[in-house]
């Protein structure tokens, strides 16, 4: 959960505990300053869903809510989930190749923030309303200066866009077909992509992928960091590590890659990613492996139990489910 909405849940509580011993003024300041983050969170993901083919975008997937996945459909080609924890809603999307592209996004950008400006003001003007207006205005300010150094955040968008020469991270034809083969489990439509892959759309993450189903995990297994090399965004790192770490488990599995071996490179891999132990342990499937691996079975079953339906793409769910059914026995190559 994003720290931010940990920050606002903390406030919300502290609201109703005030109310509940009398500070009713400022229990009501601080849930009016709640409603005002939630409301413009939720404005900006609607913007993106309603206006999306304007501003030459494509949805990926949109999510309501956090941890376990409880429904799934497909909608169009867009992947729409529902969540167990009650939680934002989330809109994942690509850049795609269009004429004015840059300007599209950037005009988009701006219309949002102008709007949502517009709202905060408006709110901050009333008498009984002016919390939930800071909080709303806060969390735009928030929202563009923590996306000034992302590929295509919002901030970077409105303020670094228009005085740079450098190429847009757009999406050809081929690499969207692809990356909807890979969101939706599709992988005998990625097949089919993938030739069309030209290296500016960074095939690695697919090659890799087709390379894992394949079961040819030393393949996979440089796709991998050939991928993780080129990262250009967290996700992008975050996918790469996901490829790399389920190639190695693979390969051992196989008895392609003896267990010493196995647990130095997966270990490798595993301190790469951002986080605590016990927050990689919830994301990577490979870490349940590792322990299990290691002869800590406790720690592998408990790791694989926390995974279920956490992923968003089917095919690290499927990995997930590969580590689950493989923690309880503890088998582990020779």
């Amino acid at each position: 959960m994003n720290v931010f909405w940990r920050v606002f849940a903390v406030l919300s509580v502290t609201a109703l505990f005030l109310a509940a011993v009398g500070e009713s003024e400022l229990s009501r300041a601080l849930l009016l300053g709640f409603a005002g983050y939630l409301l413009s969170a939720l404005l900006t993901q609607v913007w993106v869903l309603l206006t999306a083919p304007l501003q030459s975008k494509k949805i990926r997937f949109v999510s309501l809510g956090n941890g376990r996945i409880l429904a799934e459909a497909t909608i169009g080609k867009a992947l729409v989930q529902l969540r167990a924890v009650p939680g934002p809603l989330h809109v994942c999307w690509y850049a795609a190749q269009a004429p004015l592209a840059r300007l599209r996004l950037w005009a988009g950008s701006a219309l949002s923030v102008g709007l949502q400006g517009v709202i905060g003001v408006w709110l901050l003007s009333g008498t009984t309303t002016w919390p939930m207006g800071a909080a709303f205005l806060a969390a735009t300010v928030v929202r563009i200066a923590s996306t000034l150094r992302g590929p295509l955040g919002t901030g970077r968008i409105l303020f670094v866009l228009p005085f740079s020469r450098s190429p847009l991270p757009l999406s050809t034809a081929a690499n969207l077909r692809a990356g909807t083969a890979v969101n939706l489990g599709r992988l005998d439509e990625l097949s089919s992509a993938v030739p069309e892959l030209t290296p500016e759309d960074r095939p690695e993450l697919d090659r890799g992928l087709l390379a894992l189903a394949d079961g040819r995990y030393a393949e996979a297994e440089q796709w991998g960091r050939t991928a993780f090399e080129r990262a250009f965004s967290y996700d992008s790192a975050l996918s790469a590590g996901l490829l790399l770490s389920s190639a190695i488990v693979g390969a051992a599995d196989a008895g392609e890659l003896p267990r010493e071996r196995c647990l130095s490179r997966l270990m490798a891999v595993l301190g790469q990613f951002h986080g605590p132990a016990a927050a990689v342990a919830r994301a990577v499937p490979a870490a349940a492996d590792c322990a299990r691996l290691d002869n800590r079975l406790d720690e592998a079953l408990a790791a694989a139990r926390t995974q279920r339906g956490q992923h968003t793409a089917p095919v690290w769910r499927a990995e997930a489910g590969c580590s689950r059914a493989a923690a309880p026995d503890g088998r582990a190559p020779v």
